[in-house]
């Protein structure tokens, strides 16, 4: 069986961004036969997590901006994205 990640977001109204963690991440499923695991994909999580931030770019940019991300050394080279056009481009 093959794994995929689903990015999903929550809009949760809260004073501040940590109550709004502190308030969703108990309603969120316990890791099981379906939901296998789960992060906050943001630099500002407080959930312990240790998986890679998400970096949201333009479609099209996601080779330019890993490389880049690469060449500085704030990810390592197997983030690094194809240079090849995503379904979202035209070809």
């Amino acid at each position: 069986m093959s794994e995929h990640v689903i990015l999903v977001a929550f809009s949760v109204e809260a004073p501040s961004r940590t109550e709004a963690q502190e308030m969703l991440l108990p309603a969120l499923p316990r890791p099981g036969a379906i939901v296998t695991s789960w992060w906050v994909a943001e630099d500002d999580r407080i959930d312990g997590s240790d998986n890679d931030s998400a970096v949201f770019v333009p479609p099209g940019a996601q080779h330019k901006v890993s490389s880049i991300l690469v060449n500085v050394g704030l990810t390592p080279a197997c983030n690094l994205v194809p240079d090849e056009p995503t379904r979202f481009e035209l070809t």
